[in-house]
């Protein structure tokens, strides 16, 4: 099992409605393609919105493999690709680790 995280810094202002298309525009096709939402986290709180916003996704596949799978499969949705357009018009930065759990960790 490996683990994706994504972070994404968003423009200020527009953490909310950025949450909102990521779920509705990227998630159902993501897990479509392989991907398993493990959690979604803003930071700062809502609340809190101001110049640093960033949304962090953490998702699980079984393998380096599957990952590149689900990528490629990606790279040839349209609706995948309409999304990372729009993503543009929030998005100020975006990044990708790739995590292996520990073996003390729980979800190792």
């Amino acid at each position: 099992m490996i683990y994706v995280l994504d972070e994404m810094t968003v423009k200020p202002g527009m953490l909310r409605q950025y949450q909102e298309a990521f779920a509705r525009e990227y998630v159902p096709g993501a897990e479509a393609r392989g991907m398993r939402l493990v959690g979604s986290w803003t930071t700062p709180p809502l609340e809190l919105e101001g110049e640093s916003n960033v949304l962090l996704v953490l998702w699980s596949l079984d393998d380096v493999s599957s990952f590149w799978k689900a990528r490629r499969a990606a790279g040839a949705d349209p609706k995948a690709q309409a999304w990372w357009r729009e993503a543009e018009a929030y998005q100020v930065r975006r990044s990708r680790k790739f995590l292996t759990a520990s073996p003390f960790s729980p979800m190792s």
